[in-house]
């Protein structure tokens, strides 16, 4: 309907009309100079035409892009033109004007080194040329004159070779490079843009160097896959804005001590094959949480174990040491930087042992191990940990590997989610069926935060080898009626042992006081491929105390009848007796 409202301020004329969208009137507008100062925006999107099926076959293009024959003079006209965007066309001649009252400008492909020497726009506030068409960008006699821009983008330019002087455009906010692989320089200049919140600069497989920085409202900093960048940047001053760091795919293999300097930053992500040690640096960082470090090897044999260097705690609460390569002698060394650490995730590594001093981590609650092959034993467990997983650690099926996870007193207090080898449910489960649904009785409120449960599974061999997230749906029926109905997904290892109130969020059942003096409840599981062997659940008698009073497997209504039947028959023989 806006549309139609637009094109009814002038049917024929399109030159006349506020918004033009249609490739063809804009074509025609172009190429018969019948622009006006009506056009406030200009919106360009060819539809990218097939070629022909007899033109060159070793083309590798399928694609090519409409030409617009115009003299370059088409925007003189068009003194209120705001928005300016241009993609997926060819222009036979640059353009030899661009009004003044431009406020957003995007020209994919842009068909010039250089801007209208006339040009003033002092409003352009965006100016985006992803795929630049040449080696360097002529901003020079520009960039004075633009004194409002705040985004500039060179994305995707494939024969952009540097990123010009930008020291004038103080106003600046977001400047993006990402995508030019033949980038080999960039200006240092862009390091001390004093309202610079963005820079990005991914993919720019030449760069080996980039200028140091000194950013101080930088929020978003982003060099992920510049293959052969040696070194980060020198942080010449504070900046307490930059939250979040992925540094991934690049010839990176130690950072600063300048490094520090990014003293706001909680998120550190480190991913390549170079990163021969983990950075002391970051020990140092005091907002430092999350720390993911990755090596991924250059073929399947594994690298030689690398240790850390020893040094004070750190305040990492969430680490991810991913495929890096871990020995036995990681553990005791990580105390001393990572002792204050929650979620721990140590997947596909080549330690053989989690050792006994593992138990000092004292604030750990989640710890990953899967794909550890070389894992056969643990010794230790974290005083508070609720969540652990053993995914394809085929070692760990020994008679000792996992008892230590397995016995009471870790799962006593609740909140547990344990995936991981074994060949049966642990004996200290009071209930135990091979059926697909474990029932009991309760009285007064569903305990759900009473109950432990275990699900075994079938078929060993495949859970070990091909592991994958498995849908489960958990129903709940109390005296013959579904009250809830939960489904999620989780990675399963042939033993799963969890809360019931955890996985399931079933929490709502505790607020609900059922009437009977009685009910009797029914937990049933329906799994994808029915891959369950059995089922058992226990009581946490730690977590509340007198609970087994109020929860029975055995029908209290039967044995209360078989009670009853025997007072009778006692009462009938007393009463023979006094006859007698």
């Amino acid at each position: 309907m806006g549309k139609e409202i637009v094109r009814q301020e002038s049917p024929n004329m399109p030159g006349k009309r506020s918004r033009l969208w249609s490739h063809d009137d804009i074509v025609q507008v172009l190429e018969e100079n019948q622009g006006t100062e009506t056009i406030e925006m200009i919106f360009l999107e060819f539809p990218l035409q097939k070629r022909d099926e007899n033109e060159d076959s070793t083309k590798k293009e399928k694609n090519k892009l409409v030409q617009v024959e115009w003299d370059g003079k088409a925007f003189k006209r068009m003194k209120n033109l705001k928005t300016l965007i241009i993609k997926n066309g060819c222009f036979s001649k640059r353009p030899k004007y661009l009004p003044n009252s431009l406020r957003i400008m995007e020209w994919w492909g842009y068909p010039s080194k250089r801007f209208p020497s006339d040009s003033h726009p002092k409003k352009l506030s965006i100016l985006k040329l992803p795929n630049y068409l040449f080696k360097s960008c002529k901003l020079d006699s520009l960039s004075k004159r633009l004194v409002a821009l705040n985004v500039l983008n060179f994305d995707n330019s494939d024969f952009l070779e540097e990123i010009p002087d930008v020291s004038s455009l103080v106003t600046l906010q977001k400047l993006s490079f990402s995508g030019c692989k033949n980038l080999i320089r960039v200006h240092s200049s862009v390091g001390v843009l004093n309202n610079l919140k963005v820079l990005k600069a991914e993919d720019c497989h030449s760069l080996r160097t980039f200028p140091s920085i000194n950013l101080p409202l930088l929020e978003i900093l982003m060099l992920s896959y510049c293959s052969n960048l040696e070194k980060f940047p020198e942080v010449k001053g504070k900046m307490k804005n930059v939250a979040m760091l992925h540094l991934s795919g690049t010839k990176i293999k130690d950072l600063p001590s300048s490094f520090q300097n990014l003293c706001g930053l909680s998120s550190l992500s480190l991913c390549g094959k170079d990163f021969p040690r983990i950075p002391s640096v970051i020990v140092k960082m005091p907002k430092l949480s999350t720390v993911f470090i990755s090596k991924i090897p250059v073929s399947v044999t594994w690298a030689s174990p690398n240790k850390l260097e020893e040094g004070s705690s750190s305040n990492v609460s969430n680490l991810v040491l991913f495929h890096y390569s871990l020995s036995d002698d990681f553990f005791p060394l990580a105390l001393a930087w990572f002792r204050n650490v929650k979620t721990l995730d140590l997947s596909l590594n080549n330690f053989t042992i989690l050792p006994e001093c593992i138990q000092y981590f004292r604030f750990l609650s989640s710890l990953r191990v899967d794909h550890c092959h070389y894992l056969k034993k643990i010794e230790g467990v974290p005083p508070n940990l609720k969540q652990f997983s053993a995914v394809c650690c085929e070692s760990l099926l020994t008679p000792s590997g996992t008892s230590v996870l397995l016995n009471q007193e870790v799962h006593e207090n609740g909140n547990t989610e344990f995936a991981l080898p074994g060949e049966c449910i642990p004996n200290w489960f009071e209930q135990r069926t091979k059926e697909g649904s474990i029932s009991f009785w309760f009285r007064g409120r569903f305990p759900a935060k009473d109950l432990c449960l275990a699900i075994l599974l079938k078929d060993w061999f495949r859970w070990s080898h091909r592991p994958r997230l498995k849908d489960v749906t958990t129903i709940v029926s109390i005296n013959g009626k579904q009250v809830s109905r939960g489904r999620g997904r989780t990675k399963m290892q042939k033993l799963y042992i969890f809360d019931l109130s955890v996985t399931n969020k079933m929490h709502h059942l505790d607020e609900i006081c059922f009437e009977n003096e009685w009910n009797h409840a029914e937990v049933s599981f329906e799994l994808e491929d029915d891959d369950i062997m059995e089922i058992g659940m226990h009581i946490l008698k730690q977590k509340s105390s007198g609970i087994m009073e109020d929860i029975q497997f055995t029908d209290p209504y039967r044995k209360r009848k078989r009670d009853d039947e025997a007072l009778n028959s006692i009462a009938q023989v007393m009463e023979g007796e006094g006859q007698h």
